[in-house]
């Protein structure tokens, strides 16, 4: 199988600390309580979620095929272990090579799980026992940039001899999940090859993820430490859940890890405000709310459907986010260190969608499935439901999640498009919020647009990770910087990182013929801006399809220049003399940016793409413009405009 979507690197930056009002607070631990969990959760013997090896008819030999060949070149594979060397790389160069070694085992497991269940006859379960045999053997299922591994325990290798290395983290989650499926299907095939196979298994799962997890709380990703927590949170704790409900025989500390699941998994949940906004992102989507719903999914079926929260509002909200977010042409609203380009599992935005009763979500899972060519490529545990729901999903018409106008008030992010279900014309994003926010940019008060579904001023999002990403020196990193964002650079002063860096007087409206939305951006920069205030003014009139940004400031004093800058798509071109920046979207389109003469001088530069991750995106380049005010005034306006040529 190819490499599993939505299987990110590691990220550390942690949710934002907006103050907002949660109806939802506590909503886990108040709606799941160890008295209902202990009277509802069946046994693990009892749990029979999905069809045993060669019962599932439902699948076309189409799709079966395509597991089976992928797993066909898994038949001789030698698994490796993590050499010495390439953990050390972390400490010597910043390099994250460990993770292809883990995601190698997971991902390979799945598809020989797959491949075996669809065909029954024991041909690849030779390969199957030698990845799970490699997997035991490892010294830790982890990489060696984990925070846990680096900061809490300040090793460069494994010291199998010292306790404390028994964590849990992201990657060994995903290894402690497929060999949990692996169990759930195959255990009497074991057994006949060696019974030392099952025991190994459980033994490993119950050193590695169970026990560890159960006995401790100092795991950042846990909460109980009182830091806010991210996508970990619920990315953990589903593959922990997973690992419970599968290989955890005892009864008592069965219902314990689960309640401590729910117990740890709603800090996370409180971390949201009732918009169900999600500041990470939407490629985050998936292993933030998408984990969620992954532990209440596993939950209503282990309960067989007492346990069930898919009716509240922030669940629903949650779920919604991902089509909130979407532009189209597989493009998403990437504010911070989200992807721009984005294929969500099918499986699970269908199943979410079915859940909170979407339809929207249920369309685009049916959309992104056939566009996909029937092929659910994600963790092994959305692919099996998914697959357990393969033929309601294509009987579902199929359709993009093309809404007008969404605005997110706890996360300060509004979209607006031309025309509800469809791609044409303009497209607008923008965002306040606070430069504190999950995996953040300094970007308050940013925006970008798009015509037709083509990206045209945008954020360009973050390259490959590294330590750089993620250490002391993220921000002299481009992509983080607000003059990379579209922006101004007051008196020569970038904004400023940390929450107390935020938009003030946020204010957003809209009806069938305008969306206005408003701010003060003044305070996301740091004193030596001196700017007392800076209105950003954004309009779009749908009706004669009209977008203008006015800038409106106060400065204490100057100092230097201020320049208004905007990161491009398409390669601008200026007419100084009529004070027009055009960029050709096709043929047939140009889209025209009009400034004032008087006031503005432009300049443009090109900014070379060199990392893979950005490349694929972008492309080779992006063009940032600069528009240098001219005047020295202390107060003043400026207004640009966009419209169609």
């Amino acid at each position: 199988m190819k490499k599993f979507l939505f299987t990110f690197s590691i990220c550390l930056c942690l949710i934002s600390g907006n103050v907002f009002a949660q109806k939802h607070k506590n909503l886990l631990i108040n709606k799941i309580t160890s008295e209902i969990i202990s009277k509802n959760i069946v046994s693990a013997a009892s749990w029979k979620p999905f069809p045993c090896a060669g019962q599932w008819n439902q699948i076309p030999d189409s799709v079966k095929k395509i597991y089976i060949k992928d797993a066909e070149a898994l038949l001789d594979k030698k698994w490796q272990s993590v050499p010495a060397t390439t953990f050390l790389e972390y400490s010597q160069n910043g390099k994250h090579s460990v993770n292809p070694y883990l995601s190698a085992i997971s991902d390979g497991l799945s598809t020989l799980i797959m491949a075996e269940l669809f065909e029954n006859k024991g041909r690849f379960m030779n390969a199957m026992v030698d990845a799970i045999w490699t997997a035991c053997e490892m010294s830790f299922w982890g990489n060696a940039s984990s925070p846990l591994f680096t900061s809490e325990y300040p090793f460069n290798l494994p010291d199998i001899n010292n306790g404390k290395l028994q964590i849990v983290e992201l990657r060994g989650g995903e290894i402690g999940a497929a060999i949990s499926w692996a169990h759930y299907f195959f255990k009497d095939k074991f057994d006949t090859m060696s019974p030392i196979i099952n025991k190994r298994m459980k033994e490993e799962i119950d050193r590695r993820i169970i026990t560890p997890c159960l006995n401790r709380t100092d795991f950042f990703w846990m909460g109980y430490d009182g830091r806010r927590v991210n996508n970990w949170n619920p990315w953990v704790n589903s593959n922990w859940l997973i690992c419970t409900l599968i290989m955890e025989n005892d009864v008592l500390r069965r219902n314990k890890s689960i309640e401590k699941i729910i117990e740890s998994t709603n800090f996370f949940l409180n971390g949201y405000g009732d918009d169900g906004g999600c500041d990470e992102g939407p490629n985050y989507w998936s292993h933030a709310p998408g984990s969620l719903f992954d532990i209440l999914q596993l939950l209503n079926s282990a309960s067989n459907g007492k346990i069930s929260l898919f009716n509240e509002d922030i669940i629903k909200n949650m779920g919604k986010y991902l089509s909130k977010m979407y532009i189209g042409k597989d493009r998403y609203v990437n504010f911070a260190d989200a992807v721009s380009k984005v294929t969500p599992c099918p499986g699970l935005v269908y199943n979410y969608g079915k859940a909170i009763q979407d339809s929207m979500m249920m369309k685009y899972g049916s959309y992104l499935l056939k566009k996909n060519h029937g092929y659910l490529e994600a963790p092994i545990n959305r692919v099996l439901w998914g697959l357990s729901s393969y033929n309601d999903i294509l009987k579902i018409a199929p359709e993009e999640p093309l809404i007008q106008d969404t605005w997110s008030p706890n996360v300060e992010v509004m979209t607006a498009r031309q025309q509800a279900g469809s791609t044409k014309g303009f497209y607008i994003a923008a965002k306040g919020g606070h430069n504190g926010e999950s995996h953040n940019h300094n970007d308050v008060g940013h925006f970008m647009l798009f015509y037709d579904g083509n990206p045209i001023l945008v954020d360009a999002g973050v390259g490959v990770y590294s330590e750089a990403v993620f250490g002391p020196k993220r921000y002299e990193l481009w992509t983080m910087q607000s003059a990379f964002h579209n922006l101004p650079t007051i008196n020569g002063v970038m904004q400023h990182e940390g929450k107390e860096f935020s938009a003030k007087n946020v204010k957003y409206s809209t009806n069938t013929k305008v969306v206005n939305f408003s701010m003060d951006i003044a305070g996301a920069y740091p004193e030596n801006a001196s700017v007392k205030t800076w209105n950003r003014k954004m309009n779009f009139n749908k009706l004669s399809q009209v977008i203008s940004i006015e800038e409106e400031y106060e400065l204490d004093k100057f100092i230097q220049p201020t320049e208004l800058n905007y990161l491009a798509y398409i390669n601008p071109k200026i007419d100084e003399k009529k004070g027009i920046i055009s960029f050709e979207v096709d043929s047939q389109t140009v889209i025209s940016m009009a400034y004032d003469t008087k006031q503005l001088t432009p300049t443009v530069e090109i900014r070379r793409i060199k990392d893979s991750k950005l490349k694929a995106a972008w492309g080779e380049k992006l063009y940032r413009i600069k528009l240098k005010i001219n005047n020295t005034r202390l107060k003043d306006k400026i207004k640009v405009v966009f419209k169609k040529i």
